[in-house]
């Protein structure tokens, strides 16, 4: 059996139009998520460790907005106004709804990016079967690498075996 080469490599190709429209999308991103304050990732573990606090009702802590502005010397003792507090939930209510619509449209993008590769894949898997089936000796002798470089890169058909494993001789024990 003969191994096909692999075709020679071809430079790198120059930047597509989608490459440079993907480009500017995330430059975009970026310079929204930066207006955001305190964007950034955390670790899991961070994550469970603030999520029992980063729950708690808006009513509670509107609730202590309102203690906060009504005694001076707790506002003192917590370091911190009642009106510091509804400018966080106030935050939170305006960037939470706007995380939610991001992670969809992510999705959105996500999707687009399967439905294009499936596309393409079943018109690619189409091609294969169709070049496999040609009957006429010069397409077959024409195709035959590019058929064989595509079964390679496919990774479909009999799955090879190994070399046969030997079992060891059972020895009978006489008595």
């Amino acid at each position: 059996m003969s191994t096909i080469p692999d075709p020679t490599p071809t430079p790198a190709p120059a930047i597509s139009v989608h490459d440079a429209a993907a480009a500017r999308l995330l430059g975009e991103l970026q310079s929204v998520v930066t207006t955001i304050r305190g964007y950034g990732f955390t670790t899991a573990s961070h994550r469970r460790r603030i999520n029992p606090t980063a729950t708690l009702p808006t009513e509670f802590l509107l609730a202590v907005a309102v203690a906060l502005d009504a005694s001076e010397q707790l506002r003192d003792t917590a370091g911190i106004t009642g009106d510091q507090i509804r400018d966080i939930i106030s935050f939170c209510n305006a960037y939470g709804p706007a995380a939610d619509e991001m992670r969809l449209k992510s999705e959105g993008v996500q999707q687009a990016v399967k439905t294009q590769r499936h596309d393409i894949g079943q018109v690619a898997l189409r091609v294969y079967r169709v070049a496999s089936h040609f009957n006429t000796p010069s397409e077959k002798e024409l195709l035959f690498p590019h058929i064989e470089n595509m079964k390679r890169t496919l990774g479909r058909g009999p799955k090879r075996k190994g070399p046969a494993k030997q079992e060891p001789a059972v020895q009978q024990q006489q008595a």
